[in-house]
């Protein structure tokens, strides 16, 4: 579970801190993850579930159009107010660079509440290369 402060504006460690995330969460490509979210202000846990639109993407870092590494449209609501995003990793990009074994890569997540789209800032993230295929 990531958690976002919305008055930081940043990922943290724990609701009402300011420390960043301990780690880079890491992926594989070709896996399908559902990453979820919760979203404070401070330490008060919000209820984003009334957002109408949601949008959450991988990208490549320095890579800002083109395909998307990963791309969830739709998010659910998880019984603690937290947002979950089904996210499959796609494996072109390590068909194209087949000898690479990760890429740095964001997180970068979006919504719709109350009329104002808001975006969250991104969220550094490594795609690893698979040994299966």
């Amino acid at each position: 579970m990531l958690i976002y402060d919305l008055d930081l504006n940043a990922w943290v460690q724990r609701p009402g801190d300011s420390t960043p995330p301990q780690m880079t969460p890491a992926l594989v490509a070709g896996g399908t993850y559902s990453i979820g979210v919760q979203f404070y202000r401070g330490s008060e846990l919000q209820d984003m579930g009334a957002a109408s639109v949601w949008l959450a993407r991988i990208r490549v870092v320095g890579v800002y159009t083109g395909t998307p590494i990963a791309t969830a449209s739709t998010a659910a609501e998880d019984g603690e107010n937290m947002i979950v995003f089904s996210l499959t990793i796609g494996t072109a990009y390590f068909t194209t660079n087949p000898t690479l074994e990760s890429v740095d890569c964001v997180l970068a997540i979006g919504y719709t509440l109350d009329g104002i789209s808001s975006l969250l800032t991104t969220l550094p993230v490594t795609i690893q290369n698979s040994y299966s295929s």
